[in-house]
């Protein structure tokens, strides 16, 4: 994970860009697994160790030390909305951005209906998100985030009920990306 520092003062940043003609690297975008803990959870040492996670996760645990809860499903996030300030002498300054992230449950059991019902309470969570191309995002400390969740009644014959949460957070940057070692 690179760190990104924006400067201060005039200079812009030329960043490094790279291509591939012959065997480009391209990454699936649906996100197919939401993580989430409390908004005080602590931060990872490392978010790409599979043996930190694997001494979090726990969905039915009442274990305090599995403070992490895994939501499977099928999201996905648009490109953020910038904040921009307008300043003196035809300045503009993007001061965040803000995501959303929506993101539906198909599996609507009793535990998964009474969790979203939990959610449904409020509160600020930590999360990470997975794609079905094997990246995880958030870094190590997650994105501090709210999240909106409720039922879905479709009309039709066929159609099943989903749990649809909105989860949304602001920041200057994408989140941090590594090789998920879930």
């Amino acid at each position: 994970m690179a760190s990104i520092i924006c400067p201060e003062d005039c200079e812009q940043v030329l960043p490094s860009f790279k291509f591939d003609n012959c065997a480009p690297e391209i990454n699936n975008s649906q996100i197919h697994k939401v993580y989430f803990a409390k908004g005080n959870a602590p931060a990872f040492t490392d978010v790409s160790l599979a043996t930190e996670w694997a001494a979090r996760l726990g969905n039915d645990s009442t274990n305090e030390e599995h403070d992490i809860r895994v939501l499977t499903g099928i999201g996905s996030i648009p490109k953020a909305t910038p904040s921009v300030v307008n300043i003196s002498g035809r300045r503009k300054k993007t001061t965040s951005r803000a995501y959303a992230l929506t993101f539906r449950v198909d599996e609507t059991n009793q535990d998964n209906h009474d969790a979203m019902r939990n959610i449904q309470c409020g509160g600020i969570y930590t999360i990470w998100y997975e794609t079905i191309g094997g990246l995880l995002f958030g870094g190590n400390e997650g994105k501090q985030s709210s999240i909106d969740a409720g039922g879905s009644h479709g009309e039709g014959d066929d159609d099943i009920i989903n749990h649809e949460y909105l989860i949304e957070w602001n920041g200057l940057h994408d989140p941090e990306r590594v090789v998920s070692p879930l």
